[in-house]
């Protein structure tokens, strides 16, 4: 519980820090100032904001291998892509079309939903768990029969399910 809730916290640091930065590079862009604090041209750069370096330094395979994990990472390069598009056309004095903005924001809005999704993920798993025993409760259980019911549905399949309630199990 403790885990979840520090990477939760963690997290949402990240995220706040995220809106804090867009704000000021939004400033930077509208006013022209500021561009040299933006040096989005390193090929590196998503490794090096304050996402990146908590992202690229999870080591769990269980994490590296999940397939949403991978796409917050990629909406992230595509976001970092972006910006660095923008101050390019900015800094060369070319017009920044709508397309161009709408490009950025479209990225930027998948990338916040997809982190906030994931910070809502850790909130809801640290209350899956039985603190006493560890294993999952019944609040894991709706998720799991949902999955597995799914899964059934594609297939076309049935099976049964038996659930037991342990009184006095502890």
């Amino acid at each position: 519980s403790e885990q979840f809730d520090l990477l939760a916290v963690s997290l949402q640091r990240i995220l706040y820090s995220h809106f804090r930065r867009i704000g000021l590079f939004h400033k930077a862009l509208i006013t022209r100032s500021l561009l040299q604090d933006y040096d989005y041209e390193a090929g590196d750069t998503p490794r090096t904001c304050t996402f990146g370096r908590w992202y690229y330094s999870q080591a769990a395979p269980e994490i590296e291998e999940n397939k949403e994990f991978i796409e917050l990472g990629k909406n992230h390069e595509d976001l970092h892509a972006a910006m660095r598009d923008l101050l390019r056309k900015v800094r060369n004095d070319v017009p920044v079309t709508a397309d161009d903005y709408e490009r950025f924001l479209k990225t930027y809005n998948l990338f916040t939903d997809r982190l906030s999704a994931l910070i809502q993920e850790i909130n809801f798993a640290q209350y899956q768990f039985d603190p006493l025993t560890k294993l999952l409760n019944r609040r894991a259980f709706k998720k799991i029969l949902e999955y597995e019911f799914n899964l059934l549905k594609r297939n076309k399949r049935r099976c049964t399910v038996a659930m037991v309630d342990i009184d006095r199990f502890k």
